[in-house]
Order: structure tokens, then sequence, then C-alpha cells
């Protein structure tokens, strides 16, 4: 049976979802009601290196699997490797990078997952060539066996980069490399910054995509959009946080002087409220009109679709029905 990966998309674009709900059939269950939008779910998130810490046993892991392709929808496994001692040591030595590369190709193979996706972040710009050769030396192991590849990074201009001089993703390289890029087009603003704003604004989000455009074909782009939101205690930043949590936002909203206010041009939300310490706190929102205006951005450039940050089933659901309003056939 050929992998879902290949499938013919369900809306316009191509709809991918990062999950992080741990249990298996509580996730199929919040899946359900959007099968008809969802093309591929992001499982995350696993460790590259042999023995290290899962969110999914082997055999949860083969029923999501199982049951995402019951709903026609992809699986794919999420690698996320922090430059921690241990990956500096597993660079350092050939056969511990090959012996990385047999452990993702064969849990993949094992679940029945459709491919995975490299989320390798935070590495200094000295490990460049070492990033480029792991991707070169994992892609044609995953394309011999029908998975695909799909790498995440952020833009490389200067006004979205999270690193500072030269980004050790050098996209150009590997775009031949790799099936997909999840090009992750939030966090623009995030505790603990001590700066206060969205997490993602349209004009942001359309110069980074721009940018990735250079680099990469747009069939091979995926637009991240969060479905989060920035809490920000203006009195104490350091009690700022993200926010998934539909029920939380509408709670503030009933307490605000301005209720969920709109912020032209950037195109998100806004509430202002007290809390009971008599903290001012200013949420900056993502929620359904916000991700409409960003879907603008994807059908101008011409991208391949999106990908959501995160699905956690507390989220707005009116985000998801968005999509499926706007990138109807």
């Amino acid at each position: 049976m050929p992998s879902l990966a290949f499938a013919k998309t369900k809306t316009r674009r191509h709809v991918a979802v990062c999950v992080a709900i741990p249990d298996v059939a509580d996730l199929a269950a919040r899946l359900k009601p959007f099968e008809d939008v969802f093309d591929e779910i992001v499982v995350s998130s696993f460790s590259p290196i042999p023995g290290g810490k899962s969110r999914y046993t082997p055999d949860d892991h083969r029923r999501l699997v199982e049951s995402c392709h019951a709903m026609a929808m992809s699986a794919v496994d999420c690698y996320g490797w922090r430059y921690t001692p241990e990956c500096q040591a597993v660079l350092a030595a050939p056969a511990e990078i090959r012996r990385c590369i047999a452990h993702m190709v064969e849990r993949c193979e094992t679940s029945g997952s459709d491919g995975l996706v490299v989320d390798f972040e935070a590495w200094p710009p000295h490990t460049r060539f070492a990033f480029t050769d792991f991707i070169a030396q994992l892609s044609p192991e995953l394309h011999r066996r029908g998975k695909t590849l799909s790498v995440a990074a952020y833009p490389a201009n200067t006004a979205q980069r999270r690193e500072r001089g030269q980004p050790f993703i050098d996209v150009h390289s590997i775009a031949p490399l790799a099936d997909r890029f999840h090009v992750m087009t939030y966090d623009q603003f995030c505790p603990p910054s001590p700066y206060i704003g969205p997490t993602s604004t349209t004009p942001w989000a359309r110069d980074g995509m721009q940018d990735m455009l250079t680099q990469a074909p747009g069939y091979k782009l995926l637009m991240g959009l969060p479905t989060y939101s920035v809490d920000w205690d203006v009195t104490d930043p350091t009690r700022s946080r993200q926010v998934n949590d539909a029920a939380h936002l509408e709670a503030c909203e009933t307490i605000s002087p301005i209720g969920r206010g709109w912020c032209y041009y950037w195109d998100v939300g806004l509430i202002r409220y007290v809390d009971s310490d008599q903290h001012i706190h200013l949420i900056y929102v993502s929620d359904a009109r916000s991700t409409r205006s960003q879907l603008q951005n994807v059908d101008q450039l011409d991208l391949a679709g999106i990908f959501f940050w995160v699905f956690n089933g507390r989220e707005d659901p009116e985000i998801y029905r968005a999509v499926r309003s706007h990138f109807a056939r």
C-alpha cells in the first residue's frame, strides 16, 4: 500500500498538525472531527539517540500510527535535539551518527510511520557542515524505504533568525534532500523575552516565508502557525506564559475592558485585563481570525501548505474550521 504521505491533500493545501497528547485513544477522538482537514499528524517527540526519552512507548506509537491511517492521515515522527554535551559527543563520532540514523529509521519502520521530521534547534554555527552531512546520510535511508524527510527550520533573514551569526541549517544545500520544510513562523515574541508582543504577525510571517522561497521551492514549504497565544504579565514579566487554552482566553476576555480587540496590520487579537493580584496583562491572541489572515499568505505565496504547533485539544477548534473553510476545494 502506498504511503499516505503521497496521497492527494484533502483540501487545496497540505495541512499538518503537531500533537502533544500522550493518551492514544484520547488523541484519536480529538482528531476525528477534523479528519477531513488534516493530512499529516506530526508525532512529537522522540530522541534520536537509542534509548533516549520518548513521549510514546513502541506499542502506543504503533497504535497511534494505525489510528491516524484509519482516518486517512499520514503520521510522521518528530525528533528534537538540542546541542547538549551528549549531542556533541555523537557528532564527534561518525559511528554514533550512523547509529542514531539507524535507530530513527528502524523506529519509523516498526511503527509504520510514513516519515519523520528533524527538529534540531539551537545548534551553534560551526555545526553547519555536520548538520548538512547528517541530513545527507538520513535522506537516502528514508527514501529507499518510501518514507519522507522533513526539516524544521526558522527563516534565515535577520529579523526572523533566533541564532546569532550564521544559521546552522543550510536550507539551500539540503533542499534537494528534504521533502518538506516545516518553517517555524511563530515565537516572534515569546517568554522570557524582555520585549512584549505577539507570537506571530501576518507581515512578519510573510517576510520570513518570502526569504525561504529564495532557498527552497514553494512546493516543499509548510508555513508554521501557532494555536497558542502569549499572556504577558506586564507587572511581573517572569510570570508571562504561552497559553493554549481557549477557556482561559474566554475568561480573560469577559473581564477585559476592551474585550477581544484587533490589531490591524499585525492581524492579531488583543485582550487587556487585570488579574486578582492587580497585575496588568496583555494577551496577543492566536485565533480563527488571525489564522485566516495567515492563510492569505499561504495562497499569495503559493506555498505547499501549513502546519500547526500544537494540537492539544484545548485550543479553539474554530482555528481548524477556518482552515477547512478557507482551503475548501
